[in-house]
């Protein structure tokens, strides 16, 4: 009974770790001519949280999400703001949401 148990243990451990490893949603900010840029990402849940993290190569991972839609906002309001609501999240599956986003149109000053 006791092997029984340490085993439960064992595999409960496994499993957390493994989730712990484990990204819901990968965005990858890139302009019109697909090179990636530096832009502020922000995912909102369905209960309001939000969580801002700023873009580097390869995108950035979004892992404490959970199986509910999300809405992806890149950019400021008053210039080019990209929202993508209703974001579909799979359980155990990452989602890659790639979002053109033509930031150097708002660095133009007349």
């Amino acid at each position: 009974m006791r092997t029984f148990i340490s085993g439960i243990c064992l595999l409960c451990l496994a499993v957390n770790l493994r989730a712990k490893d484990f990204c819901s949603l990968i965005v990858k900010v890139r302009n019109p001519q697909r090179e990636e840029v530096e832009a502020l990402v922000v995912i909102k849940e369905h209960d309001g949280r939000r969580i801002e993290q700023q873009n580097r190569p390869g995108g950035v991972r979004f892992c404490d999400l959970g199986i509910m839609p999300v809405t992806a906002t890149v950019g400021h309001p008053a210039c080019n703001q990209v929202v993508v609501r209703n974001v579909p999240l799979d359980w155990r599956e990452t989602t890659t949401l790639p979002i053109y986003f033509a930031s150097s149109i708002c660095s133009i000053t007349s």
